[in-house]
């Protein structure tokens, strides 16, 4: 158990499972409350997939987000190699105080500048990526990345080291459209080695990763995630109803199976 990791999925409730390497807790965006500490993880994945509509967003009580996200401990969680995977459109505003609205984006401590024209065209930016079975199927986007910096009016970013501009932005972008604007990109800090014990180098924190929304159904789309970004194997269950029907000869086969593995136990 010491060396199993662990992955918390939010926005979805359909991966509650254990493997031999992995826990994966999953809550729905209903269940936030119940989420003990999201930065008690390995990996932290957010599927904004079942909230892409402001119907679907405004039954999300976003106080208690809120509460469970913060700049400081995710700026925390990174720094200790923690790893965050947002899927779908996180280019939306919030609900904050009164009338104001903030950026979805807010704990990150990143300050966005999207694009907001549509089109189909994508072209890999990275030679070799874990994301191409992914990216195959994105059809179309709504959105593409034009910049990303560091927030500075972020609460929580007043560490003395990025007062003093020594931690700097990273982006790696995967996909990009015609534009050169990013669709499948990820974000982490660079630190000097100082902060870890080695002047000489140059440090990076874990990565936030930001996956378009494609053409698949939410499971699929997350459970092509966890394997070939997380590298979690999992075996999607047989349907109930497949259960109660035989292929033609199953029945003799299940026996001579049966019959092979009392021979195989004497």
């Amino acid at each position: 158990m010491v060396n199993t990791k662990k992955l918390l999925v939010i926005g979805s409730k359909a991966f509650t499972i254990s493997t031999e390497d992995w826990r994966i807790d999953s809550f729905a965006w209903d269940e936030v409350d119940k989420i003990q500490n999201p930065y008690d993880y390995h990996t932290l994945v957010i599927s904004l997939l079942g909230i892409c509509d402001d119907d679907a967003r405004n039954n999300v009580e976003w106080n208690k987000v809120r509460s469970k996200l913060t700049v400081p401990k995710t700026w925390h969680f990174l720094k200790c190699e923690g790893t965050v995977i947002v899927v779908g459109d996180p280019t939306f505003h919030v609900p904050w105080e009164k009338s104001i609205k903030v950026p979805f984006l807010w704990w990150t401590g990143f300050r966005f500048e999207w694009d907001n024209s549509p089109g189909d065209t994508k072209r890999p930016r990275e030679k070799s990526v874990p994301i191409k079975e992914y990216m195959q199927k994105l059809q179309k986007w709504k959105y593409s990345l034009k910049d990303v910096q560091i927030d500075p009016s972020a609460s929580g970013l007043t560490l003395t080291y990025l007062k003093e501009k020594e931690v700097r932005l990273q982006k790696i972008t995967f996909f990009e459209n015609r534009s050169e604007f990013a669709l499948a990109f990820l974000v982490c800090f660079e630190m000097p080695g100082k902060i870890t014990a080695r002047p000489d180098l140059h440090d990076y924190t874990g990565p936030v990763i930001f996956l378009p929304e494609i053409n698949a159904t939410e499971e699929e789309t997350l459970m092509i995630v966890l394997r070939d970004v997380c590298d979690v194997e999992i075996l999607t269950p047989e349907p109930e109803w497949v259960r109660h029907y035989a292929a033609p000869g199953q029945n003799q086969i299940d026996k001579r199976i049966s019959t092979l593995k009392k021979a195989i136990l004497k």
